[in-house]
């Protein structure tokens, strides 16, 4: 196995094992108890990729067969598995708690399917003939882009709860919705219904419509691939002139910068207090994290 591969896959298990241990006080505490023998467990980069945990189980896509499938690994009984080997396309699953989802094509279009890992039932999740992508779960909720109104021109943000099975519609203005991200009742996205990309949220305990949806930043600038854990979304702002990242508490109705380095910071991910993402300060893509309890900025991962 390529080196550079394996120490790649061993540092992705351990970031995401770390931000997903809700509830830990002590990152060390959760390395040494979640931390595994990873020698026992290759991956092809070639025929396998798109990997995502949660918990033990590992995912990813699976070209190995010749065709895209979904196949998953339970780092505790060192156990592989099939999870979906339809003969059509399935690819970049996610994964939380019981649940994974997937992008599935078996129907000549873009669709999303899911799996419970308790019951080992197969069910779908939106199979309408419009295209459904970036799709998001919190392990209650899933929310996707839906072009299903594309007449007007536009994507909308759609949802399905994974209790009832009922889809529901998030937000179908009549502008552009896009790459939503979900945390409980609260689902953030990109909008452009004020001529560039803001970032705007809805609250699906407020009933009245016209209060339950409302921005979060509408700078003129373009704010952009949103996330949001507990009270904490996190986006990518060039207000700057170059990608730096932002914070908002919805709690407190406080925004608050997580790195304005000249450098760009891109695709970040939050899981309680710890911020994570992806930096080219030092001329590669590096790994860097942002402590919001401390408001302290650390290294995981540089290039050699």
């Amino acid at each position: 196995m390529n080196n550079r591969w394996f120490k790649c896959l061993s540092l992705f298990l351990l970031i995401a094992t770390i931000i997903s241990a809700a509830g830990c006080t002590s990152a060390t505490k959760v390395v040494e108890t979640r931390y595994y023998a990873l020698d026992e467990f290759p991956i092809n980069p070639v025929h396998r990729y798109t990997p995502a945990v949660s918990g033990d189980i590992v995912v990813w896509t699976d070209i190995s067969e010749g065709n895209k499938d979904i196949f998953g690994h339970d780092l505790a009984s060192n156990d592989e598995f099939p999870i979906c080997t339809n003969a059509d396309s399935q690819e970049d699953p996610i994964i939380k708690g019981d649940t994974v989802i997937w992008h599935d094509r078996r129907n000549g279009n873009s669709d999303i399917y899911g799996y419970d890992l308790s019951t080992h039932t197969e069910f779908a999740i939106c199979i309408n003939s419009s295209e459904q992508n970036y799709y998001a779960s919190d392990g209650n909720t899933v929310v996707w882009q839906d072009d299903r109104y594309y007449a007007k021109w536009d994507t909308d943000i759609m949802g399905f709860k994974l209790n009832t099975r009922e889809e529901f519609t998030i937000c179908n203005d009549a502008h552009r919705q896009t790459t939503p991200s979900v945390y409980g009742d609260i689902v953030v996205w990109i909008d452009y219904r004020n001529g560039n990309p803001d970032i705007y949220v809805r609250d699906m305990t407020i009933t009245n419509p016209d209060e339950a949806v409302f921005p979060i930043i509408t700078n003129i600038s373009a704010q952009q691939n949103p996330f949001i854990d507990g009270d904490i979304v996190i986006w990518e702002d060039d207000r700057n002139g170059n990608i730096d990242l932002y914070a908002y508490n919805i709690d407190t109705n406080i925004e608050f910068i997580i790195c304005d380095h000249l450098s760009e910071q891109r695709n970040p991910v939050v899981n309680g207090q710890f911020v994570v993402w992806q930096d080219d300060r030092n001329g590669e893509w590096d790994i860097y994290a942002y402590d919001m309890d401390t408001n302290t900025e650390f290294q995981i991962c540089t290039a050699p």
